[in-house]
């Protein structure tokens, strides 16, 4: 099972007071460089790995998406995220990234930001990532900037702005992105 701190109540609180927490996507530096890569919403299915507070599940509705699924380990994050949401096609489901099975129907686009560094390996989640996606697909997804993790998961930074089997985003501290492929 992957590390689920969320739930710890301190941890949660202090969370809870966050920028991130407090103003949604404004609040989170990485934002704008997603947002920026995203593919065109309207009328796609969207699924948001590590949804948290639902923010981005919200963000894609109001970008057209006709159905999302936000999907987070913590239980506390998810009634927090359906407390702010007031939208049918918006699901949420508790799941453990750590091992996770998907569905057979197909999402257009699968985002996750600031999860996929809990995860003690990513490949067998990049698999059912790859296996879950239509055919005219994309992926988007952040991390924190760790050099050291970088280097033991085996990534390597490439800038690469279109859609692709491994492409993915990276915050800078300075808030913008770097396209990443796994190497």
């Amino acid at each position: 099972m992957s590390q689920n701190i969320y739930d710890e109540p301190g941890f949660f609180e202090g969370y809870a007071q966050l920028p991130r927490s407090l103003h949604g996507l404004a609040g989170a530096p990485e934002w704008p460089a997603l947002h920026a890569m995203l593919p065109e919403l309207a009328g796609k299915r969207v699924l948001d790995l590590g949804c948290g507070y639902g923010w981005f599940c919200r963000a894609a509705r109001d970008l057209g998406a006709a159905d999302v699924v936000g999907i987070d380990l913590s239980a506390k994050m998810l009634a927090r995220a359906a407390e702010l949401t007031r939208d049918e096609t918006i699901r949420y489901r508790q799941g453990d990234l750590d091992g996770l099975a998907l569905s057979d129907e197909p999402f257009d686009l699968i985002y996750s930001s600031l999860a996929l560094h809990y995860l003690p390996e990513v490949a067998p989640l990049f698999a059912e990532i790859h296996r879950a996606l239509a055919a005219a697909w994309c992926s988007r997804w952040s991390t924190p900037s760790s050099p050291a993790r970088s280097r033991r998961a085996g990534w390597w930074m490439q800038r690469d702005a279109a859609p692709g089997p491994s492409t993915a985003t990276r915050p800078r501290a300075s808030g913008s992105a770097t396209g990443w492929r796994r190497g």
